[in-house]
């Protein structure tokens, strides 16, 4: 695909102008006319002003704007152009022994200050209680019921205010007894910091005929 640059040249050459012919008529100094043309956007001022000249150079040869300005932005918006562009800056950076000493320092503090900051907000937080078993509103018809389920190791755990054990794993199953009708069943879990989580549930013993 033709570039803007080769385009107008062509119809430069075409008209039967020279550089100079064509700097006369639009007042675009012939410095300009030529990087234009060359495709050398590095020598050219910035993009607006770019596409200001070129309409008024595609004007005076009789060319769509528009068309010439759809191929600018595909031609110096493209990623091998900006590619270019970067390795053509006259500051790049380069990564030496120290910026890479530096940036693991920084992402190892940043890590340990997560990891602390995880840790805090754990400790503050309500504890996690997960109740298994019984699902709520569920009818039975045995008197005994196992409430199941898990919290944090480290929690405190009662079931109608009857502390139940939990293993290492924060897993715990205790049997209670049930009264005939519906049974209000309230499970806490109690972290170091004194922080509550309470989980109810609702179950219905119905004895057998």
């Amino acid at each position: 695909m033709k570039k803007v640059g080769q385009v107008l040249k062509e119809a430069r050459i075409a008209a039967g102008f020279s550089v100079e012919d064509v700097e006369k008529k639009t007042k675009i100094r012939k410095k300009i006319i030529i990087s234009l043309e060359e495709g050398r956007y590095n020598e050219l001022p910035p993009p607006t002003y770019v596409k200001g000249l070129i309409k008024n150079y595609g004007n005076f040869l009789k060319i769509s704007s528009n068309s010439l300005l759809a191929l600018y932005r595909r031609e110096y918006y493209s990623p091998q152009d900006q590619q270019s562009a970067f390795l053509n800056l006259p500051f790049r950076f380069r990564p030496t022994p120290f910026l890479t000493v530096t940036f693991f320092g920084v992402l190892a503090f940043l890590t340990v200050l997560c990891y602390i900051g995880f840790q805090y907000f754990s400790l503050i937080s309500a504890p996690l209680l997960v109740i298994e078993n019984p699902k709520d509103f569920v009818q039975v018809s045995t008197r005994q019921v196992e409430i199941a389920g898990r919290t944090d190791p480290d929690a405190t755990l009662s079931v109608n205010n009857e502390k139940v054990n939990i293993d290492q794993n924060g897993q715990f199953a205790e049997q209670i007894n049930l009264n005939e009708g519906l049974n209000e069943i309230e499970v806490k879990a109690v972290s170091k910091l004194g922080r509550e989580k309470t989980v109810k549930k609702t179950v219905q013993y119905v004895p057998p005929k």
